[in-house]
């Protein structure tokens, strides 16, 4: 499980990123080096993953992995191409995966989000032991939000959680149902701490 097949390498020229919503003036963005993978999941999944390496290293032992859009409306590892090149550029390695059902990817997405779950916490296990890391931030955008925030506490290696574009209200609510659970309950309370002025818990 989490075998990792290389289908070579990619050498791409960045022209321009964003770095979490801070756009670098393009003179600025350097080369990354692109490696891309496959990660089986506990169910026998096969994701299509891609690994941004910054020339030099400047953050050592932490990885960001980042969590696309919902996958039945489009949504793949392409979109966070530019943040995940933003970040290679400010000396960060990260890595995007596409979830089941997506391009090269294996399996079927589910309506919820649910299934999707496990995908994240097969990348970031996939990380710790093949990248020997023991710091993950997890990052998702949209529906990736709630999907990332509940893969959160299966692993023990992950010191952060960034939420994009999170989805909130009723119809989202009904949408992902338990999906949303772990991660919008985890937002209120760093809200809550916030609005108190305490530090906000990973």
């Amino acid at each position: 499980m989490n075998e990792a097949t290389h289908y070579g390498q990619e050498h791409t020229n960045q022209t321009s990123s964003n770095f979490l919503f801070q756009f670098p003036p393009l003179s600025t963005v350097s080369n990354c080096t692109v490696d891309s993978c496959t990660v089986e999941t506990s169910d026998g999944v096969k994701l299509y993953t891609k690994l941004f390496k910054p020339r030099e290293d400047n953050e050592g032992n932490l990885v960001i992995v980042l969590v696309h859009p919902y996958s039945v409306l489009g949504g793949s590892q392409a979109l966070l191409k530019g943040v995940a090149s933003g970040l290679a550029s400010e000396g960060y390695m990260a890595v995007t995966f596409d979830m089941r059902g997506v391009e090269r990817s294996t399996g079927r997405p589910s309506i919820t989000g649910f299934a999707e779950i496990q995908d994240a916490v097969a990348v970031c296990k996939w990380v710790c032991q093949n990248l020997y890391v023991d710091r993950i931030l997890l990052v998702g955008s949209s529906a990736g939000a709630p999907i990332a925030g509940s893969a959160v506490d299966q692993i023990e290696q992950v010191i952060g959680y960034v939420s994009l574009g999170y989805p909130f209200g009723m119809i989202d609510s009904i949408l992902f149902g338990d999906t949303t659970k772990p991660s919008y309950n985890r937002l209120n309370q760093n809200f809550l701490l916030w609005e108190l002025g305490m530090d906000s818990p990973v």
